[in-house]
């Protein structure tokens, strides 16, 4: 039942289905982190939140959930919150491309452009085949108002993009 409501994406129906599940496997982590995508995903930020607190407890490392908190923080209106755990997870974690990225929207959206720049300049300069960054860094250069940078990196944004869906295909294709 809860792949099925899962797969139809009715995910208030399909936390109320896990909710239940989990009275009776208490201490499933797959459980509790499909519960937390769950919740994040029917808007219930706060109950989801609770739950990738528990899962970090369990998993410090863990970026995914990271995330989900960081998303959750978010969305509750606590955005300095955010960007400050998700900080203080890289340095003792490690960065990702993902979580680099998650801090430069953040910087951006909290007003601060020139951070975000920083942000998305680094995430270019570690992982130069990422069309993400690159079009993230256009973006912030674009609204901004140097257009210059802005299609410079958004070119480039658009090579990368075709050079790693043709990528995935290839490695799609049977053999």
């Amino acid at each position: 039942l809860l792949r099925l409501l899962l797969a139809r994406e009715a995910f208030a129906e399909a936390a109320a289905e896990g909710t239940r599940l989990l009275s009776a496997e208490p201490d499933s982590v797959k459980l509790r982190a499909l519960l937390a995508l769950c919740h994040r995903r029917s808007g219930r930020y706060a109950e989801a939140l609770l739950l990738f607190k528990d899962l970090l407890a369990a998993s410090p490392g863990d970026a995914e959930y990271a995330k989900g908190a960081v998303y959750c923080l978010d969305r509750l209106g606590n955005r300095r919150t955010a960007g400050a755990f998700l900080e203080a997870f890289m340095t003792r974690h490690g960065e990702s491309l993902s979580l680099v990225l998650i801090q430069g929207v953040l910087e951006f959206q909290d007003g601060q452009p020139e951070k975000a720049a920083a942000t998305f300049r680094r995430a270019v300069a570690a992982w130069p085949a990422s069309w993400r960054a690159h079009r993230n860094l256009g973006m912030v250069y674009r609204r901004t108002g140097n257009a210059e940078f802005a299609e410079k990196f958004l070119a480039r944004a658009a090579v990368l993009k075709k050079q790693d869906a043709a990528a995935a295909r290839r490695r799609a294709a049977p053999r």
